[in-house]
């Protein structure tokens, strides 16, 4: 619980801030990238399309130091990629854009992050958002350099559970506990490790605690996913996906 209330804590106080407007200092090229990334993860929590467009813009116009010039693109590319992720239902068009915006931004950001894997993560999750579930070309070889820098990087693990998550959407296979036990290790990873410093990542906890909510919703254990939603709200208190999958399994 203390990776969950590190992250409540940094996510509240940043929050506060944006909310009294002090990211809003982009134009002026003094953006802070820590504010605007936990800008962009309430704006997804939230599934507020508007707040995540108004967020990428500032960050993409913003003027950054060569050393922070990377995390600037690292966080595009992840703004870009939720941002796919929520137009998909509503608008494919605008989605694949977003997903083409995050391709460029992960890639130009691997060059420069201290932590690459994420990077080429993001670059392989938003070429198969754009093209579909790749399992041995480009986004697959993505994939595969991203294991191999980063075998035990919460963010890595997670992204590729979503790529087996996707290749068994129908149902068909890796069901039940043998599909639950991927996002189980990704959870665990996330909680391993320790609290993110200024200027570090810290996305992916919440939503990973959410998709083994999920996950063991449809394998029936419901405790289960009742107590990974209360622990995924705890960190991410305004998470609408997580409210909804709560009732689903509240009402089941």
């Amino acid at each position: 619980m203390k990776q969950a209330a590190a992250q409540l804590l940094r996510f509240t106080l940043v929050v506060l801030v944006a909310v009294h407007g002090a990211v809003a200092r982009g134009a002026a090229g003094d953006t802070d990238i820590d504010d605007i990334a936990v800008r962009l993860q309430f704006a997804y929590y939230t599934a507020d399309v508007r707040a995540m467009q108004e967020a990428i813009d500032i960050l993409a116009h913003s003027a950054q130091p060569s050393e922070l010039a990377a995390m600037r693109d690292y966080y595009l590319a992840y703004g870009q990629w939720k941002l796919a992720e929520i137009l998909t239902v509503t608008d494919k068009r605008k989605s694949a854009s977003a997903a083409r915006s995050c391709e460029m931004a992960a890639q130009t950001a691997a060059a420069g992050v201290a932590h690459p894997e994420e990077a080429f993560a993001l670059q392989a999750a938003c070429s198969e958002a754009r093209h579909g579930l790749d399992i041995t070309g480009k986004s697959a070889k993505l994939m595969q350099k991203a294991l191999m820098l980063g075998a035990k990087n919460p963010r890595v693990l997670l992204i590729d559970a979503l790529r087996v998550d996707a290749q068994h959407a129908d149902g068909k296979a890796a069901v039940g506990a043998e599909r639950c036990t991927g996002l189980q290790n990704v959870v665990q990873s996330f909680e391993a490790m320790p609290a993110a410093k200024p200027g570090e990542a810290d996305w992916g906890y919440a939503e990973a605690l959410a998709r083994l909510a999920r996950c063991m919703m449809n394998a029936g254990d419901h405790v289960g996913a009742r107590n990974a939603l209360e622990k995924s709200l705890i960190v991410a208190p305004d998470y609408r996906w997580a409210r909804e999958l709560l009732r689903a399994n509240n009402a089941s």
